[in-house]
């Protein structure tokens, strides 16, 4: 599946005169370890990523609280992790609604980015945190075996940064490698991303109250420019 985040900047970066803060949704990249943002075992980054989104509205839980919740309703498993389709429930069950989405594109997250929402999603973490030679030639023939390799993680994509049109950031905050913010190149992110059975996403519903919105004219700016094929989401009930 190509459909995701794939975009021809080439083609469309002479068409877009906006520069500079005009091209960026979210927040701005920082790029350093955050024991904070640092999950505390190895299969809980996704309640580790509600844990911080709950925070952006004003929740505050110890992970272990929430593992403990978790794990009480069925939405996680020691040694398993949770299944995509349970991401966002420790969210609505603590006061902060949420949506699942599968099958999105980079025009649906540039427009939450610009709403002031928080946005959960699955990747491929070896896409991300590998990049030695040898593991970015296993990564690619990893993605054409059946059953072999696919989304294993779940991070914050807290950003996009399109100020320099050939160069388009994706910024996101990792419980997995304690980056806080940390820009990634927008084809190694859309590698991650597409490695998703269904590329997954969660969204929640709100912004909260930390958030700054980005005016819709600047939000087209950067879906220009990205030049993204229409296609929309399918709503996970």
């Amino acid at each position: 599946m190509k459909d995701f985040l794939y975009s021809n900047l080439a083609d469309s970066a002479e068409s877009c005169d906006s520069v500079g803060a005009h091209m960026r949704v979210g927040e701005d990249a920082v790029d350093e370890i955050s024991s904070h943002v640092q999950q505390s075992y190895t299969d809980t980054c996704a309640i580790k990523s509600q844990q911080l989104v709950l925070e952006k509205f004003g929740k505050h839980f110890t992970e272990d609280e929430l593992v403990q919740q978790a794990y009480d309703n069925g939405w996680y498993r020691p040694g398993g992790g949770t299944d995509v389709y349970d991401m966002g429930k420790i969210l609505s069950a603590n006061g902060v609604p949420c949506t699942n989405y599968v099958n999105g594109n980079i025009a649906h997250v540039v427009s939450a980015l610009a709403d002031g929402k928080q946005i959960i999603m699955g990747v491929d973490s070896g896409e991300l945190w590998k990049t030695s030679s040898l593991h970015k030639l296993w990564e690619s023939i990893e993605d054409h075996i059946p059953l072999v390799g696919g989304a294993d993680h779940a991070l914050l994509v807290t950003g996009i940064d399109a100020s320099d049109p050939s160069d388009v950031k994706v910024i996101v905050t990792d419980p997995g490698s304690g980056d806080l913010n940390k820009p990634y190149p927008l084809k190694q992110f859309i590698d991650a991303a597409e490695d998703t059975e269904e590329q997954y996403a969660c969204y929640a519903d709100e912004k909260c109250q930390t958030c700054i919105a980005v005016a819709i004219e600047c939000r087209q700016r950067i879906v220009a420019l990205l030049n993204v094929h229409s296609l929309d989401n399918e709503q996970v009930v």
